[in-house]
């Protein structure tokens, strides 16, 4: 019989397990199925997995930017999984492969920018891609979660721009001739989804997720559990919070989700004309292709643009910001760390003071 590497099976603790620099770590309870007709069993196979990720990432942890681009994708992969949709971990599985084939084994303090530039090039040559912006920032996203979760120290990539990647559209302020253009364009399996996001400053992937049982019809609003469990829409906040997402809806909104709930009892009501679910990878394609270059409309408008409006608009309006933070399921200091600047602005703070004046003397 083939030799059990380091992974042994106790038979007093019911599992599998390893000692490691003088420490016992239980890896997988379970049969003892090592050997079955020839081929290892699911607890021998979880308790590998476990014994790779404690060697390996438990290495990862302290090599900083000796990490090797693959245990970092590797790292990074493993997050999506536990804290992210099966079709965010498939895109960037599918994507970041052709990086990690080609610089897996380089480690992260030994690429440069040009690194980057390089795989552009080779998706362009050999994929035949025309525009590779997507597959570039999947990569550039698992360095940000390294440096964020301080399993690197640098971003090679920081600063680098790419192909038809438009920088801080997140904070891009939709004006409402704008939006009302865009909403025009759309395909109306779309414009519904759209106008949701615009009256409400809810995240695209609430909207993207809801569903008839998530409506609360007697308070006229959206409600998201703080105990939901995945497969179930988690929404962003609510580990953190320990509240519900509530979402408040004006009457126009209450009409526009009553008739879908009455069309759609079951499933998400937000769908596209294929009857899937829309997704930011979907809405940004109908935004690109169908509004922006089709109709010349909405240029640079991505779907948490939307967000970043409501917000902006509330607050330049005099809007409490604990009550605009309680709206959008944010908290009050994100709010302030990301629209700090609109008090920046002179000419409206000094309006906002008129408004409060005058209203005080009336």
């Amino acid at each position: 019989m083939a030799r059990r590497a380091k992974v042994g099976y106790w038979k007093t603790r019911g599992g599998y397990g390893i000692v490691l620099k003088g420490k016992q770590h239980i890896l997988a309870v379970g049969p003892d199925d090592y050997d079955i007709k020839g081929k290892h069993g699911p607890t021998y196979l979880a308790a590998t997995k476990a014994h790779a990720e404690l060697v390996v990432y438990g290495a990862a942890d302290k090599a900083g930017d000796a990490n090797t681009v693959r245990v970092l994708c590797e790292r990074y992969a493993e997050f999506l999984e536990h804290h992210r949709e099966a079709s965010t971990l498939a895109r960037f599985k599918r994507e970041a492969s052709f990086f990690v084939d080609q610089y897996g084994e380089q480690t992260v303090g030994s690429l440069k920018p040009f690194h980057l530039d390089k795989f552009s090039v080779w998706l362009k040559t050999e994929r035949n891609w025309t525009n590779t912006g997507f597959a570039m920032q999947l990569v550039k996203n698992a360095f940000v979660w390294g440096v964020k979760k301080k399993v690197i120290t640098n971003n090679p990539f920081e600063g680098v721009e790419l192909e038809g990647h438009t920088p801080n559209t997140k904070s891009q302020v939709i004006s409402k001739a704008d939006a009302e253009a865009v909403f025009k364009a759309s395909s109306v399996h779309l414009r519904d989804l759209l106008r949701l996001l615009w009256d409400t400053g809810c995240r695209p992937d609430e909207a993207y997720h809801l569903q008839a049982k998530d409506y609360d019809r007697e308070n006229k609003c959206i409600v998201y559990s703080k105990n939901a469990k995945r497969p179930e829409y988690v929404w962003k906040n609510a580990k953190k919070s320990q509240k519900d997402r509530v979402i408040y809806l004006m009457p126009e909104m209450v009409e526009m989700v009553e008739a879908k709930i009455a069309q759609r009892p079951t499933g998400y009501l937000f769908q596209t004309k294929f009857g899937k679910r829309w997704n930011r990878e979907k809405v940004c394609q109908q935004l690109r292709q169908r509004i922006q270059q089709t109709h010349g409309v909405g240029f640079g408008v991505t779907p948490y643009a939307f967000r970043h409006t409501y917000i902006t608009n509330r607050l330049r309006g005099g809007g409490s910001i604990k009550v605009v933070a309680d709206l959008c399921g944010t908290s009050v200091d994100q709010i302030e760390k990301t629209y700090s600047h609109i008090h920046d602005d002179k000419k409206g703070m000094r309006e906002l003071m008129m408004q409060m004046v005058t209203s005080e003397n009336a």
